[in-house]
């Protein structure tokens, strides 16, 4: 699908990630120009998908062993849907998002959490 990319071989060995669960698909959606939290609130509002888990850049969709052919055809469907809204919109442009390595901390924590413990 045009604008996404699950999410596999980019965590595997990466701090200690040896296995992952194939139930739990990280997708990221940058490549449609928009955030995770745009296709989250998206899929809840036109496809009736609620996706547990989004942050700046991905979504997280989670299958059960109670899912079938049928309902992973429907976020599949719904995906596509999103990949194609996405580029009726025109919003195929990169989304510009601060990388955590280069966010800095904005408040500081309050003396007293500083403190020591008693």
């Amino acid at each position: 699908m045009p604008g996404l990319h699950i999410l596999r071989e980019e965590f595997l060995d990466a701090e200690a990630s040896h296995e992952l669960d194939p139930l739990h698909l990280v997708i990221d959606v940058s490549g449609l120009g928009i955030t995770g939290y745009d296709a989250a609130d998206w899929l809840r509002e036109h496809q009736r998908i609620d996706i547990g888990l989004s942050d700046h850049a991905r979504i997280e969709a989670t299958l059960s062993p109670a899912d079938d052919d049928q309902t992973a055809a429907r976020l599949v469907s719904a995906l596509v849907s999103l990949s194609e809204a996405a580029g009726l919109a025109g919003r195929r442009r990169r989304t510009r998002t601060a990388r955590s390595a280069s966010l800095a901390l904005a408040v500081w924590p309050r003396p007293g959490m500083l403190m020591p413990v008693l």
